[in-house]
């Protein structure tokens, strides 16, 4: 899968009305594909800074199953 078919099947995934724990779990999964079908430096760019931490791409799917704040933030970039 490319990186721009595992990004739209999140995208579509994100726009479900509500959202149970597999549903999560898939989109982080098509989020871990994005990432990983891009070059080595792409994966490494730094997305976001949360208390003193900087998060690379690389970190999304973790942080999107772990943090909810940041599943929020990503489900409504996602819904764009």
């Amino acid at each position: 899968m490319t990186n721009v078919e595992a990004y739209m099947r999140a995208k579509q995934l994100a726009k479900k009305a509500s959202f149970d724990t597999d549903t999560i779990a898939q989109i982080a999964k098509y989020l871990e594909d994005y990432v990983n079908s891009l070059p080595p430096q792409l994966q490494n760019v730094a997305i976001a800074q949360f208390n003193g931490k900087v998060y690379t791409r690389k970190d999304l799917p973790i942080l999107f199953m772990k943090d909810k704040t940041i599943q929020q933030i990503w489900l409504e970039k996602l819904r764009l």
